[in-house]
């Protein structure tokens, strides 16, 4: 078994991963309650009445790509993502196509309203996080 090791070059923006990936309460059980129902539990089956969970909010889509708002999703930490478009990539596997590739000699002032207009909306754009990132791993 041997390492491999990805490097990816974004020009996107950093989004924290909370932001998409929201904490919320969920029910835990499916049984009813009312407002006498004492204590955390179901007096029915012993679960949590409310468990935390995870809403992930609809833009953003990871059937075939990740995407947010159509734009494709890099990251290599457990609470940063950056959305963007690759420019350069070394080690990459070719099978994940050139859907997410930048064009050559892209306008970065053009693409950045493009993002701004599509991220703006969500609540996610932030124009200091805006630039270019290198994105590494290993597998």
């Amino acid at each position: 078994m041997s390492t491999e090791y990805h490097t990816v070059l974004v020009v996107g923006v950093e989004i924290d991963k909370s932001k998409v990936f929201k904490k919320t309460l969920v029910r835990g059980c499916r049984h009813s309650i009312d407002s006498l129902t004492p204590g955390h539990f179901c007096a029915r089956c012993g679960n949590k009445i409310w468990i935390n969970g995870i809403e992930i909010i609809p833009e953003y889509e990871d059937e075939h790509e990740i995407t947010l708002a159509g734009i494709p999703v890099f990251s290599d930490d457990d609470n940063l993502m950056v959305v963007g478009h690759r420019s350069i990539t070394i080690g990459f596997y070719t099978d994940q196509g050139t859907s997410g590739m930048m064009p050559q000699g892209a306008d970065n002032d053009q693409y950045k309203e493009k993002l701004r207009q599509k991220l703006e909306p969500l609540g996610l754009w932030d124009k200091d996080k805006f630039g270019t990132w290198i994105i590494m791993w290993c597998s």
